[in-house]
């Protein structure tokens, strides 16, 4: 794996890669999609425009443009990515602006979906996750995408819909996990009385 090689390499085996040769020997792997490679590497270029003096950004930005046309990276891919490096580098609000590019649809998993959610919750910025979670309509395959919009509902004091949104999901399984949920994030938010307004029955 792409762990192992950068191990080896003197590296700690996450990005970045320890040197660019060993970045090169990445695509020796034959067990790696080359997509995962090239984006992988495009990641990498962000990283170098960023760092470059403001002269020779326009020379990088070409550069970077070769790179997708000559390894066939589609423009909802390098829109992708360059979303992900914004938002590992704090630029939320451009961030989004990629990620929420309409092309884009069909290159986010639902687990990429999910880590963008929580970064943003993390970071403080749940309007940001709300507006993510209302433009992309993130599939909720599992009880714990369900539980992360409810955060997101919480995190925005928008209690009235969350409590709706938790009783539209619950089963005979789910209710009591649900309902826990809902009310640990009311006292974390410091919304408990806005909640037991509501009518619970």
């Amino acid at each position: 794996s792409i762990h192992n090689l950068w191990e080896k390499e003197g590296g700690s085996g996450l990005f970045p890669p320890p040197s660019l040769y060993a970045t090169l020997n990445m695509y020796l792997l034959e067990n790696i999609p080359l997509r995962t490679k090239n984006i992988i590497v495009f990641y990498l270029l962000c990283e170098f425009l960023a760092s470059a003096p403001d002269d020779q950004h326009a020379k990088l930005n070409r550069q970077l443009q070769q790179f997708c046309h000559a390894f066939n990276m589609p423009p909802s891919t390098s829109k992708f990515v360059q979303g992900i490096w914004l938002l590992d580098h704090k630029e939320y609000e451009d961030s989004l602006l990629y990620l929420l590019d309409p092309s884009i649809q069909s290159d986010i998993s639902s687990w990429q979906h999910t880590r963008i959610i929580k970064a943003f919750i993390f970071q403080g910025r749940s309007k940001l996750a709300l507006r993510y979670l209302r433009i992309k309509r993130p599939p909720m395959l599992t009880r714990e995408d369900v539980k992360l919009r409810l955060t997101v509902l919480l995190a925005n004091g928008l209690i009235s819909e969350a409590f709706e949104f938790q009783r539209l999901c619950r089963d005979q399984l789910s209710s009591h996990d649900l309902l826990s949920h809902l009310f640990l994030g009311c006292q974390q938010t410091k919304t408990m009385d806005q909640l037991l307004q509501l009518p619970f029955s």
